[in-house]
């Protein structure tokens, strides 16, 4: 499924003259596996709405050295975007535990109400 996902997004960079916007990026990621889980039916039918969102979130300041473990080098990252947690930025978290920029957990659970991670039901 990964390399599909790639494949992807390198067609749709190759079909514009200049590189795609990050945001754009991620929105083409959540749109192909939105369409890949609901052709595996693994879509939530209930979509969240933001205030539900916002309600259920565990929402906290990151602090580098409470998301680096002693046996790793560098800090988590978000597995929805991939990118590194910054120092004072926004990260949710789940009930199960699990945690995400707000902005990447928000748009994820807009779509499909699973933990990216485990798949728990998130809120």
């Amino acid at each position: 499924m990964l390399s599909s996902i790639s494949q992807f997004l390198q067609e749709e960079v190759s079909r514009t003259p200049r590189a795609l916007d990050p945001q754009l990026q991620l929105q083409l990621l959540f749109r192909l596996l939105n369409s890949h889980f609901q052709q595996m039916g693994r879509v939530d039918s209930s979509r969240l709405p933001e205030g539900t969102i916002m309600q259920h979130l565990q929402i906290r300041y990151c602090n580098i050295a409470t998301t680096t473990s002693p046996s790793q080098e560098r800090p988590d990252i978000c597995v929805i975007c991939q990118d590194e947690y910054a120092a004072e930025e926004l990260v949710g978290g789940l009930r199960c535990g699990h945690e995400y920029h707000v902005q990447c957990i928000r748009q994820w659970l807009r779509r499909i109400n699973k933990c990216p991670i485990c798949r728990a039901t998130a809120i």
